[in-house]
């Protein structure tokens, strides 16, 4: 899906509680201070929103959705996945409910990525991507 993004804007939708806006918006400081120009000739749109606004991401290229309430995760995967939009979590217990990838922060970053998750929702990864990546599978 990356392909339709290559000479216009990344549309990166973040998935809140509006009890969490501070820590959303500061993510959002830190990703344009580190990406100014945005990716790859790209510039970056992110979007902060709640579960009742997710309709305004359907045309995103990520829906990245942090701490939420469980009916709000599954909501979010099933939206992502009916509309070919790629899911990432921080918290690798998303993984479970199906999210397509999540990051692990310690000493190293490491992506880990769900195929069955992918598959559902008809988003093929990078081979580099799924090289440098654990892979997730439901016990």
């Amino acid at each position: 899906k990356l392909q339709e993004y290559k000479t216009s804007e990344i549309t990166i939708c973040l998935l809140h509680e509006r009890s969490d806006i501070s820590s959303v918006d500061a993510f959002i400081e830190k990703i344009n201070k580190n990406y100014p120009k945005g990716i790859a000739n790209n510039s970056l749109e992110l979007l902060p929103i709640t579960s009742s606004e997710l309709t305004q991401c359907k045309n995103a290229f990520m829906l990245f959705i942090s701490d939420v309430r469980n009916r709000d995760i599954n909501s979010a995967i099933e939206f992502s996945r009916k509309n070919e939009i790629l899911s990432m979590s921080y918290n690798p217990k998303f993984l479970e409910n199906g999210v397509s990838t999540s990051i692990f922060i310690g000493r190293k970053v490491v992506p880990y990525i769900n195929v069955e998750a992918l598959q559902k929702s008809h988003i093929e990864l990078n081979n580099i991507l799924l090289r440098v990546s654990k892979i997730y599978k439901k016990n």
